[in-house]
């Protein structure tokens, strides 16, 4: 688990027992994650903006092959890592939440 991410538990509920039940609980969520079958994906029929860092835990390919399976998506790359574009605890801090606060207002927009 990311020291900061503890850190920040830790600081709201200091309890390691707690800790620890979390963190068992997020991987056996993790190793049981079932798939949406593309069919499924297809299915969308709203306007969809997916957003994803360059060096995000999917990878790239996996959010193009998301905006082509829903019509008429919209994908943004973004330059960096795992939640950089929400300003994610682990990640170093930039001007994306901000950048990525606009682009989700002006899809919202259209």
């Amino acid at each position: 688990m990311p020291a900061p991410l503890k850190t920040a538990f830790l600081k709201v509920n200091p309890d390691n027992d707690k800790l620890l039940n979390m963190f068992h609980k997020d991987v056996e969520r993790m190793k049981n994650f079932q798939d949406i079958s593309d069919d499924s994906i297809r299915d969308i029929k709203v306007p969809a903006l997916i957003i994803t860092g360059s060096q995000d835990v999917m990878p790239v390919e996996h959010a193009i092959k998301l905006s082509h399976i829903i019509q008429g998506a919209q994908l943004a790359v973004l330059p960096g890592v795992h939640g950089a574009c929400l300003g994610e605890i682990t990640a170093k801090y930039s001007n994306q939440p901000e950048a990525t606060a606009i682009l989700v207002q002006e899809f919202l927009n259209e």
